[in-house]
């Protein structure tokens, strides 16, 4: 009787072996996302004849690149690397007119550490929550100067490098491969306003701190 118990459960084990999938081992991540800022500058700065005011991260578009293990069904851990463009707006009034919008760009290149917890991999729908922290560097597209006053002080705008933080929850589709939409947050998107002449004897105004909402499209495999 030992023995037929024994062998049923054997049998009964290869079945449920034999069906279950094991998706552990080395994965990889691409994700593109693009949203808008949150939030702006309520107070106003000026410098000779320019006042600047309502700075605000206006749009940012970018893309991440990870690769790493599947520790877990539910674990995943990785490295990646990754660029987004900042675009900076801001209003200035000139000599009391009533002033204009404008738009300063840069891109960053973050370099991150993944953590990403899915609720249940064997399934082709399922929730997901993923974390990127690392250092972003700064890599501006203009020298940083927003007013030009000729004789007078100027005002200088720089993204700030420094720590990366992005969160993002989601939805995953598929099973070995997957496609995950979900909604993402940068909150460390930091610039430092300046003011001084010729980018000389700069003196630091205010730092500002700013994030933007994003929605996320990406693919594993």
């Amino acid at each position: 009787m030992k023995k037929i118990i024994y062998t049923a459960f054997l049998v009964l084990l290869s079945v449920f072996s034999s069906n279950a999938q094991d998706f552990r081992g080395c994965k990889g991540f691409i994700d593109f996302y693009g949203g808008m800022g949150v939030g702006n500058e309520k107070e106003s700065y000026s410098a000779g004849y320019s006042t600047i005011s309502e700075i605000e991260p206006r749009m940012s578009v970018g893309l991440n690149v990870t690769g790493g293990y599947q520790i877990t069904d539910y674990l995943f851990a990785g490295i990646g690397f990754g660029g987004y463009t900042v675009l900076d707006r801001y209003k200035e009034e000139y000599n009391g007119d009533k002033g204009s919008d404008y738009y300063f760009p840069a891109i960053m290149l973050p370099v991150f550490v993944d953590c990403r917890w899915t609720l249940n991999i064997n399934r082709k729908i399922t929730p997901f929550v993923d974390l990127k922290l690392g250092y972003q560097f700064r890599c501006s597209l203009e020298e940083g100067k927003i007013t030009y006053n000729y004789q007078k002080e100027d005002l200088f705008l720089n993204q700030e490098a420094g720590f990366y933080c992005q969160p993002t929850v989601g939805v995953r589709f598929g099973k070995a491969s997957g496609f995950n939409l979900g909604i993402t947050f940068n909150p460390t998107i930091r610039q430092s306003l300046y003011y001084g002449r010729n980018y000389k004897n700069l003196t630091l105004l205010k730092k500002l701190s700013q994030g933007t909402v994003m929605l996320s499209l990406g693919a594993d495999f």
